[in-house]
């Protein structure tokens, strides 16, 4: 026990606790000049604020019953067959809006029930006149 063997271990235990307490006055000296203990002291009660947050959250999640998600899954399913009912209904009134279209321009190339040239050339001066 009495050997350099023996004494080599305690001693390279204590030149490393040195060098880590060297390490932590170096670190603390680096939090000082940056702006002191009393912002890690505000940063620490920030993070124990969260902490305490999160935990209530978990709790809250925890007292929910079992078929919230089943209730939840439900209603979005609900939407998203809304959703693709309002697509559906879109394009048809996109379809409509294109045969509405289509039977103007037939109409207005029927002679009968076409305007007169010359009320189609006053609607033109009228509009010109609007847009100068």
């Amino acid at each position: 026990m009495g050997t350099v063997g023996g004494l080599n271990l305690p001693l390279r235990s204590v030149e490393r606790l040195t060098g880590a307490l060297e390490r932590a006055s170096a670190m603390l000296e680096r939090i000082e000049d940056a702006g002191g203990s009393t912002r890690i002291v505000t940063i620490l009660k920030r993070v124990d604020r969260i902490t305490k947050s999160v935990e209530q959250s978990t709790k809250q999640l925890d007292k929910l019953d079992a078929d919230f998600v089943k209730r939840l899954n439900k209603a979005l399913t609900v939407l998203v067959e809304m959703r693709d009912d309002t697509r559906a209904m879109r394009a048809r009134l996109e379809s409509l809006e294109g045969e509405v279209h289509s039977l103007q321009t037939a109409v207005t190339r029927v002679p009968l029930l076409r305007p007169s040239r010359r009320s189609r050339r006053a609607a033109q001066a009228a509009e010109e006149q609007a847009a100068p």
